[in-house]
């Protein structure tokens, strides 16, 4: 243990004061008082060295040691990988600025990163995940397994939903207020967008894309060729300054 190894300052000036007095020409009053301290201090050290629980370790700035307030088998590092943190919970852990790191508030096994990939972070739900500025990470408010990322592509973003997916300014990804995969984008080419039903498509500005109000697989473009235009109803097709009229 390290409070009750040689270099606990209690030991360490127990043992120098024993030096001294060993060093001196006579025994002393000195080296009585060195002695009885190598006696007496070390169970005094042995005594105070856990807090209020048993076999818990702490160290600052090196890796795998362990530290705990009140509970048992808890561990806490700073500025180390791998070294685990737990307030009043049992087993859980915490690390900045270190990956693969895990953190938890008041729930079991959750994860918290930030500034590195693939880290997991809960807010009273279990085993949800959140990073923000890297890729594939997850993030979910108050509901299970739903992923959000700004910025990249290729992730998924939902409010109260599972499985929807939202990005901006970037090709291919899909979004929905309020139901299950629906596509919007700006900005870019062939990406789809739905307000309040599925599978309804819309762009501006880009060729081939597809726009529907309140109706489904209806079609509407201005200003490019061969696009299709329709006004609640299902199919029709319309088209200005084009062929194909």
């Amino acid at each position: 243990n390290y409070c009750c190894s040689a270099r606990s300052p209690i030991i360490a000036v127990s043992l120098a004061a024993l030096t001294n007095c060993c060093n001196s020409s006579s025994i002393n009053g000195r080296c009585l008082l060195a002695a009885l301290t190598i006696a007496v201090l070390p169970a005094a050290s042995i005594a105070r060295c856990p807090a209020s629980s048993s076999g818990n370790r702490c160290s600052a700035g090196s890796s795998d040691n362990r530290c705990s307030a009140g509970s048992s088998d808890n561990r806490c590092s700073a500025s180390s990988s791998d070294n685990r943190c737990s307030a009043s919970s049992s087993d859980n852990r915490c690390s900045a600025s270190s990956s693969d790191n895990r953190c938890s508030a008041g729930s079991s096994d959750n994860r918290c990163s930030a500034g590195s990939s693939d880290n997991r972070c809960s807010a009273g739900s279990s085993d949800n995940r959140c990073s923000a500025s890297s890729s594939d990470n997850r993030c979910s408010a108050g509901s299970s397994d739903n992923r959000c990322s700004a910025g990249s592509s290729g992730n998924r973003c939902s409010a109260g939903s599972s499985g929807n997916r939202c990005s901006a300014g970037s090709s291919g990804n899909r979004c929905s207020a309020g139901s299950s995969d629906n596509r919007c984008s700006a900005g870019s080419s062939d990406n789809r967008c739905s307000a309040s039903s599925s599978d309804n498509r819309c762009s501006a500005s880009s060729s081939d894309n597809r726009c529907s109000a309140s109706s489904s697989d209806n079609r509407c473009s201005a200003s490019s060729s061969d696009n299709r235009c329709s006004a609640s109803s299902s199919d029709n097709r319309c088209s200005a300054s084009s062929f194909k009229y």
